[in-house]
């Protein structure tokens, strides 16, 4: 039995990387978001948002679960991740039981942070708005690109270290502390590159696992940095230094005294003068 009360009689199969792991506890581990509906003309404002109300744990071993997807709507799975952990996502579609027709099951898989999804739950209200507003009500994808669309199956892993958010700021913004989102998409959403609705209910089988990573601090990219111009500069002033100073180091100064090559004397009898220089034949 699926969350939203669906039987599916045919096993979906999951992505060979994923091992299968038991249900998650709604909740407290993790939290389902269906949403079915679509904008209706008759609202004056979208509805925000509120399930960051609900405080997660982190996400510390995986899980695997069933889920629906509306035709036209979206599912998000909302989880706390850990910083320095490894989380590998195994998702499969299928068409849910007794579709009128029997499209190819294609959806769109994003993993967003909270204040991206915010604004992807909105974004179809903006569906005529400027180009150049984009900045104030877009969303993008974790890191910009864990987004895999039109897909009917697909696997990807990630190290959460935060700062994959599109901005830390605005109407709608969020704290980190709302958690990352899994959102299978089955709706016509703002992005050019999204595949559009199948027309049919789907069923997603989603696998997460869950691995502790070591991970080097992150001041020791700022080090690896700075060091090299440190070695490439004061490197060369070292060698320098210390080839000038060759030869001197190991002889103190004061006993050290320059051998001077004296002129040959030139021994002469009494009484005769002799130039040593002078040639035989000028005699």
């Amino acid at each position: 039995m699926s969350p939203g009360g669906l039987v599916d009689p045919k096993p979906v199969d999951a992505a060979s990387s994923c091992n299968p792991e038991s249900a998650p506890t709604w909740g407290t581990h993790a939290q389902l978001i269906e949403v079915s509906s679509s904008k209706n003309d008759d609202d004056w404002f979208p509805s925000l948002s509120q399930t960051s109300n609900v405080r997660l744990s982190p996400l510390l071993d995986g899980f695997s679960s069933r889920v629906n997807i509306s035709n036209g709507g979206h599912t998000a799975i909302r989880f706390q991740p850990q910083e320095g952990y490894r989380y590998t996502f195994c998702i499969s579609l299928s068409l849910a039981p007794n579709q009128t027709i029997q499209p190819t099951p294609e959806a769109d898989i994003y993993l967003m942070e909270g204040i991206d999804y915010e604004r992807y739950s909105m974004d179809e209200w903006y569906g005529d708005a400027p180009s150049d507003w984009y900045s104030f009500y877009g969303w993008i994808p974790y890191r910009d690109i864990h987004a895999y669309e039109g897909q009917s199956s697909t696997d990807f892993a990630v190290t959460y270290e935060g700062g994959g958010t599109s901005s830390s700021f605005g109407l709608f913004s969020s704290s980190d502390s709302e958690g990352m989102y899994l959102v299978l998409d089955a709706k016509n959403n703002s992005r050019d590159t999204d595949s559009p609705s199948v027309g049919a209910d789907l069923i997603g089988e989603v696998y997460v696992t869950v691995e502790e990573r070591v991970m080097l601090p992150k001041i020791s990219a700022y080090l690896l940095c700075c060091s090299l111009p440190f070695v490439v500069i004061i490197g060369p002033l070292i060698l320098h230094q210390r080839y000038n100073r060759g030869g001197w180091h190991d002889v103190p100064t004061k006993h050290y005294i320059p051998e001077v090559d004296l002129m040959h004397m030139v021994e002469t009898t009494q009484g005769s003068t002799s130039n040593p220089y002078m040639d035989e034949t000028d005699v």
